[in-house]
C-alpha cells in the first residue's frame, strides 16, 4: 500500500512538472537564452525548487500546460523516451540488490529524475532544434527568391517597442496609394517573417516588415536575407534587457537595420525617444557602405518642425491632433501613439501619399488586438486590454492613460514584465509607485514583479499563486458593475480572458 501511494505521488508530482516545464519551454520560443535567463530569475529559481505540486495545479486554471503544436508533441515524445530509458536502467541495476535496497535506491532515484526534468526538457528540445533550424533556411530560401525576383519597396521596421503597432497603422495609410504586404501579428523572426511571405506576399509594391531579436547579430541576418530601403525606428526601452544584458546591447543590436541600408536609402527615426536617436547614429557610423549618406528624418512631436500639433485626448482617451490643417480625430487610445502617427506620416509624405488620402485613413483606422483598445461589458464596466506582450515604456503609457479617464474605480490586472534580467526589480518598482497612484486594487497573475508590487501595493494586491485570491479574483470578474474601470496589461492566462469577454 505504501509503495502504491509513493508511485502514485511520483507519478502525479512527474506529469504536472513535466506538464510546467513544456509550457515553459515553449513559452520561451525553446531558446536556450531564454531559458537560461529564465532559471535565473526569482521565479525560475522557485519552479526550479517547485518539486511537488502545489493545490491550485488540480485546477483547470491552476495547472499549466503548453498550447498543442507539432513541435510539443515530438519534444514530449522525446522526453518521455528518455525518461523511460533512465527509469529502466534505474530498475535494472536495483533488482541487483534486496528488496529493502531496491526499494530505496528505486524511491531516491525517482526523485532525482524527477528534480531532473528541467533538464531532461532541454535534451528533448536539441533534435527539434535542429530540424527547425533547417526548415528556418529552406524558407528564408524560398521567400528570398520570391523577394528578389519581384523587387518590392521594403520597409523595415524595428526598436524595443511599437513595432507592429507602426507597421499596421503605416499600411492602413500606405494602402490609400500602393498594393502593401505585411507581416501578420507580431512576426519578427526569421522563420515568420520569411514563412509570411511565402504564403502571403503576392507581387504588392511595398512590403512592410518587423526587424526583432533578442541577442547582437539576428537583425543583421534577417536583413542580409530581406534588405529594406527605409528604415523605421521606434525607440529605445529596456525590453529583453536579461538577454541582451546591456542598453548598449539593444543599441548595437537595433543598430544592425540603419547597418543594412543601401547609399540614398531613407531612416525615419522617433525625434522624440533619445536611445532612438542614438540607435541611428550608431548605424550610421558604421554603414559599410556609405558613412552618413543616408537621409535621416526625425519625426518629432510638438514642436516648430512637427507635422502634427494641438494633440491632445478626448475624454475617453482618443487621440486627436491638427494635421495640414484639419482637426483629425482617431480611434487610438493614449497619448503614447502620438509618436507612431508622426512617424507614419513622415513615411507616407516621404512616399507622397496625399494629406486628404492620410487623414482619411488615419481618421477611419480602427485598431486591432496588438493596440490598446477598450470596450464595454454588458453591465457597463470599462476594459481597456493593452494585453500581448508587455514593456516598461508600453506599460508607463498604460497607466498614463488609466489616469487620465475618469471612472469611480480603477483596477489593474497584470502579469508583469518579463526578460528585465537585474533591473527587473528597479523597473518593476517604479511601475509600481506610479500604479499605486491611479488603482485602487492590483490583481496579479504573473511571477516577474509580483513581489515589488507587493511592498507597494501590500493587501491591496491580489495573486492568482494563491487559491484563495484567485477565487477572489474570478468572483470580481463575474461580478462587475458599471463602477469599475480595468486595465489588463501583459500576457493573461486563459482563464482570465474567458471572463473577460
Amino acid at each position: 500500500m505504501k509503495t502504491l501511494s509513493i508511485l502514485t505521488l511520483f507519478l502525479t508530482s512527474f506529469f504536472i512538472r513535466a506538464l510546467r516545464w513544456l509550457a515553459i519551454a515553449q513559452q520561451k520560443e525553446y531558446r536556450a537564452d531564454r531559458l537560461i535567463l529564465f532559471i535565473k530569475s526569482d521565479e525560475g529559481k522557485k519552479e526550479i525548487f517547485r518539486i511537488f505540486p502545489q493545490k491550485k495545479d488540480f485546477s483547470r486554471t491552476g495547472l499549466k500546460r503548453p498550447r498543442i503544436t507539432s513541435r510539443i508533441i515530438i519534444v514530449t515524445i522525446i522526453f518521455i523516451v528518455i525518461f523511460l530509458f533512465l527509469v529502466t536502467c534505474l530498475v535494472s541495476r536495483s533488482l541487483l540488490f534486496g528488496s529493502i535496497a531496491f526499494i530505496l535506491l528505486m524511491i531516491f532515484g525517482l526523485l532525482i529524475y524527477l528534480a531532473v526534468i528541467p533538464l531532461l526538457i532541454l535534451v528533448a528540445v536539441l533534435p527539434t532544434a535542429l530540424v527547425a533550424s533547417f526548415r528556418v533556411w529552406l524558407e528564408l530560401l524560398s521567400a528570398h527568391s520570391k523577394v528578389k525576383n519581384l523587387k518590392p519597396k521594403i520597409i523595415g521596421i524595428t526598436g524595443s517597442y511599437g513595432k507592429t503597432s507602426t507597421k499596421v497603422l503605416l499600411a492602413a495609410v500606405l494602402e490609400k496609394k500602393f498594393s502593401v504586404f505585411k507581416t501578420p501579428k507580431s512576426f519578427n523572426t526569421k522563420f515568420s517573417v520569411a514563412q509570411s511571405i511565402n504564403k502571403g506576399f503576392k507581387n504588392q509594391e511595398i512590403m512592410i516588415l518587423e526587424y526583432g531579436a533578442y541577442k547582437k547579430g539576428e537583425i543583421k541576418i534577417l536583413a542580409s536575407w530581406f534588405k529594406p530601403n527605409l528604415a523605421i525606428i521606434t525607440g529605445l526601452a529596456k525590453q529583453h534587457l536579461g538577454l541582451f544584458g546591456s542598453v548598449d546591447s539593444i543599441i548595437e543590436a537595433k543598430s544592425e537595420l540603419v547597418k543594412s541600408l543601401d547609399p540614398g536609402s531613407v531612416v525615419v527615426w522617433n525625434g522624440n525617444d533619445i536611445g532612438a536617436k542614438k540607435i541611428c547614429e550608431k548605424g550610421m557610423g558604421e554603414n559599410s557602405h556609405s558613412k552618413g549618406n543616408l537621409e535621416m528624418i526625425a519625426a518629432k512631436v510638438e514642436n516648430k518642425d512637427s507635422v502634427v500639433m494641438k494633440a491632445h485626448l478626448n475624454k475617453v482617451g482618443k487621440l486627436q491632433f491638427v494635421f495640414a490643417g484639419q482637426q483629425v480625430s482617431t480611434n487610438l487610445l493614449g497619448m503614447h501613439y502620438l509618436e507612431i502617427v508622426v512617424m507614419v506620416l513622415s513615411v507616407a509624405q516621404k512616399l507622397e501619399v496625399t494629406d486628404k488620402d492620410i487623414v482619411e485613413a488615419i481618421s477611419k483606422f480602427v485598431p486591432d488586438d496588438k493596440f490598446i483598445y477598450s470596450y464595454s461589458t454588458k453591465v457597463g464596466s470599462l476594459i481597456i486590454n493593452d494585453g500581448g506582450t508587455s514593456n516598461p515604456n508600453g506599460f508607463s503609457a498604460a497607466i498614463n492613460l488609466a489616469a487620465h479617464i475618469n471612472h469611480p474605480k480603477k483596477v489593474l490586472i497584470t502579469s508583469g514584465i518579463v526578460d528585465l534580467g537585474d533591473e527587473s526589480n528597479s523597473i518593476h518598482t517604479e511601475l509600481a509607485k506610479k500604479a499605486f497612484e491611479v488603482f485602487d486594487t492590483v490583481f496579479y497573475v504573473g511571477e516577474s514583479g509580483i513581489k515589488q508590487f507587493q511592498d507597494v501595493f501590500k493587501e491591496k494586491l491580489f495573486s492568482a499563486e494563491s487559491v484563495n485570491d484567485q477565487t477572489r479574483i474570478i468572483n470580481f470578474l463575474l461580478n462587475l458593475t458599471y463602477h469599475e474601470m480595468i486595465l489588463v496589461e501583459g500576457r493573461m492566462p486563459g482563464w482570465i480572458n474567458k471572463y473577460l469577454k
